[in-house]
Order: C-alpha cells, then sequence, then structure tokens
C-alpha cells in the first residue's frame, strides 16, 4: 500500500495533475501521523528522490520542468507537520495557510497545491472530537478559527476574475471541509447558506471562463453530492437530495454506509420502494434498522409506530429522525390505497361493510347493547350512501380496521392526508365515510411511480 501511494504521488507529479498531487501528498502526510513516523524522513527521501529522478532524467518529456519542481518544493516543507501536532502547531500552519491564500490567484496551480494540503491536515486536527494529537491531548484552537482561514481561499476562488483558471475540483474540496466542519459542530443554518452560495454560483453554471473542468476526482465528487444532499435535506427539499444521493456511484464502503442512512428513507418516501434484505446483509450496521423497514414491507401502522421510539436516539443522531416520523404518514397513504383498492374489487361493497363491521365487533366483546346498535345504523347508513353515489366512497371504519385505528383517530389522519394533497376528495363527519376523486385519488403516489420511472 505504501509502495503504490508512492508510485501514486511520482505520477501526480510527472503528469502534472495538481490535483491528485495534493490528495496523495496528505495521504502520505496522514499515513507518516498514523503509522508513527514523525521523526523519520526515510519516506520523504524516497518520495524526493524518485521525482528529482523523473525530472532530471535526460529523456524524460519533464526534464526541463521547473515549475514542477517549484511545486513540489512549496509543499515539501510539509512534510514536517507532523512534527507539529499541537495547538502551537495548528497556529503555525493556519498562519501559513492564511499567508498562501493572499497570493492564490497570482498562481492558483502553484498555491492550491500546500493550501489544500495544510486544509485536510487541519481538518483532521481541529474537526476531530476524540483525541486528534498523538500524544492524546485534545486541540484547543476554536472551530470558527479554522472555518475563517477555511472561507478564505474558497471565497477567493468561486469569485476568481484573474486571468488565471481555477480547477473546479478545488472549489469541491474547499466546500467539503466546509460542509464537515457545520455539521460536526452542528452548525446547519451555515450548511445552508454555504448551500445557498453554490446554488447561486457553482451549481448555475454549468461552464465558467474563470474555471477549468477536468474530469472530477473520484474521492471528492461523492462527497461533494453527499454534502449537498445533506444541505437540501436540512431545507426540506426532499427530491434534489435524492437526486443527489443516487447520482453517487463509486464510493468507498464508509461513504456508502453514510450515504445510505439518508437514502433509504427518501427512497420509501420519494418512489415508495424499500431496501432488500442483501442490502441489510452487505452493510452490517444498517441491520439495526431491518424491522422498521419489514413492518413497512407487512403494511403493519401500528407496528411501526410502536417501533419507532425506539429507534428515535439512532435516528436523532443521524439526523433523519423526521423522514422517518414522515413514513408513518407514507405509510398510511399507502395503506389507504389498499384498501380502496380491495374496496373496489369484485366483491360487492356491501359485503366489505358488513365483514369489516362483523370483525370490528367481534373484537370489542365489551361493548354495550346500545353502542353495538349504533353501529349497525351507522354502517347501514354508511351502506345506502355508498350504493347510491358510486365505489369512490369508503366508510371510516372499513379504513379504521385496514389502519388499526379508532374511526375519530383514522378521520384525523385522513384530514392530514387530504390538506396535504396526498389524498383528492373530501370527509363527511355526518354520513362517516370518505368521498374520493373519481379521476385521481391518489396524486402523492401517482407522482412517485412516474418519478421512479424516469
Amino acid at each position: 500500500m505504501w509502495t503504490q501511494l508512492l508510485d501514486d504521488y511520482v505520477e501526480a507529479v510527472n503528469s502534472h495533475d495538481t490535483m491528485k498531487f495534493a490528495i496523495y501528498f496528505s495521504r502520505i502526510l496522514n499515513g507518516q501521523v498514523d503509522m508513527g513516523r514523525m521523526g523519520s524522513k526515510i519516506d520523504f527521501n524516497l518520495v524526493n528522490k524518485r521525482i528529482k529522478c523523473s525530472i532530471t532524467n535526460a529523456g524524460s518529456p519533464y526534464s526541463d520542468s521547473d515549475y514542477y519542481q517549484q511545486l513540489f518544493l512549496a509543499s515539501a516543507d510539509l512534510c514536517k507537520v507532523p512534527d507539529l501536532a499541537s495547538d502551537e502547531g495548528v497556529k503555525t500552519q493556519i498562519a501559513t495557510m492564511n499567508l498562501l491564500s493572499k497570493r492564490l490567484l497570482d498562481d492558483p496551480s502553484l498555491y492550491l497545491t500546500p493550501i489544500i494540503v495544510l486544509v485536510r491536515h487541519l481538518h483532521k486536527i481541529v474537526c476531530s472530537i476524540d483525541t486528534p494529537y498523538p500524544n492524546g491531548h485534545s486541540s484547543q484552537i476554536g472551530i470558527n478559527t479554522y472555518i475563517d482561514a477555511l472561507q478564505r481561499p474558497f471565497k477567493m476562488l468561486l469569485s476568481n476574475k484573474s486571468d488565471h483558471k481555477v480547477n473546479v475540483s478545488a472549489v469541491h474540496i474547499f466546500a467539503i471541509h466546509l460542509f464537515s466542519a457545520y455539521f460536526t459542530h452542528n452548525t446547519v443554518n451555515a450548511a445552508i447558506n454555504l448551500y445557498k452560495v453554490l446554488q447561486s454560483t457553482l451549481l448555475r453554471e454549468s461552464t465558467s471562463s474563470h474555471f477549468d473542468y477536468p474530469p472530477l476526482l473520484p474521492t471528492s465528487e461523492p462527497l461533494f453530492n453527499f454534502y449537498l444532499a445533506r444541505a437540501a435535506l436540512a431545507q426540506g427539499h426532499h427530491s434534489q437530495a435524492y437526486a443527489l444521493l443516487i447520482r453517487n456511484k463509486h464510493m468507498t464502503k464508509n461513504l456508502a454506509l453514510k450515504t445510505l442512512y439518508y437514502l433509504l428513507p427518501l427512497e420509501f418516501l420519494q418512489t415508495g420502494k424499500t431496501p432488500t434484505l442483501g442490502l441489510f446483509h452487505k452493510y452490517q450496521p444498517l441491520q439495526i434498522l431491518a424491522p422498521l423497514y419489514l413492518a413497512i414491507k407487512r403494511r403493519s401502522l401500528s407496528e411501526y409506530n410502536a417501533l419507532l421510539p425506539k429507534y428515535e436516539p439512532l435516528l436523532l443522531q443521524t439526523r433523519v429522525l423526521s423522514l422517518y416520523r414522515e413514513m408513518a404518514t407514507q405509510m398510511s397513504l399507502l395503506i389507504v390505497k389498499d384498501a380502496f383498492n380491495l374496496f373496489n374489487s369484485p366483491l360487492p361493497p356491501s359485503n366489505h361493510i358488513s365483514s369489516s363491521t362483523n370483525t370490528s365487533s367481534s373484537t370489542n366483546t365489551s361493548s354495550t347493547n346500545k353502542s353495538s346498535s349504533t353501529n349497525t345504523s351507522s354502517s347501514t347508513a354508511t351502506s345506502v350512501v355508498t350504493a347510491s353515489l358510486g365505489k369512490h366512497i369508503v366508510p371510516f371504519h372499513y379504513l379504521a380496521k385496514a389502519l388499526s385505528l379508532q374511526e375519530n383517530e383514522c378521520e384525523s389522519l385522513l384530514c392530514i392526508l387530504v390538506a396535504s394533497q396526498k389524498i383528492k376528495g373530501y370527509l363527511s363527519h355526518s354520513q362517516k365515510c370518505m368521498v374520493l376523486s373519481k379521476s385521481n385519488p391518489f396524486p402523492a403516489i401517482s407522482g412517485q411511480v412516474a418519478a421512479s420511472q424516469r
């Protein structure tokens, strides 16, 4: 792994790919920290020797590349960064980043590399909640200090009016680190503002004379979309968040797992689809959520509502609790649709009504004779209304039985579904029935089907 990383690093220099140069350099840097190589310069000397041989080789097309020699030397001193894993070191790195940012637009491809390397290393230290330093001490540098330093180069790149083109991947990298800092420290409003800035600038224009648009880095594009989706979700833009998440293809397993925590509920809300058991086997941490989705597949609203409170701490931690609460409403809509289709099956409506009435009365053996006679008269009245007006009218007690709710609870839920335009129709409280539109009674579900077919 280490040798391959060095080879990739050398290739990035040889191919004059500044973005990959920064990525691989930071991986070498982090590798030295993780593997306890702070006091050794063996790996650095090995890299330096390989690059020097490649550049000075008489037959090499890069033999006169003084520019990229300078590019390498500009970030070579950063190999000392692991020795600066302290508050004093962090302050020095932030000061260096501020200094480099002032010259950024003079030559973006030269100054971007050391800035990105510093950003990635600082992010690992400042945004870590656990023990970022090798000595086990926590950073005392404020997150706001880091964010301020990070915003300077980001704003300069985004508003670039110089003669130099900026690699759009660089903007993505800075945006990713800003999003990560905002969400880690729960400053969601700042993440929303960043999303709006990107929407009005970089994302609004597919091409710009101030940006270079090479193929995006496979590591940064999925992560960029992931954070855009989270910011869209924080504003209640479910369809935008879903479109961004399903766009991601080649992800690391860790990012795929994070994505699925948001994608699974969104996919059900947008398309009505539920995950397969194979997905839960592939991603073991997700198996804890399997009972919720099994309840959805069984169309058991009571089971789902009983399970949901047990999952609230986990869903709050992953910031998807509101989605799972909305899924209960969505499942209610599906159950109502299923009940409506059953009500309109070849079996006569009166048989449905009497059957459901008999079932309800058998489960309520403690009811008085007076309430039984009232229910019977209500069912009879509903039968008359249904027979006279058609099969688009469904009695409350029939839907209440399907939803495992009391009639008054069922009526309240139906009011919510109608008010939110998930069902087209109206309720008749006096006749205790629901009158649905003859043309398109369930527009929300029809919209889901259309979206899933696109």
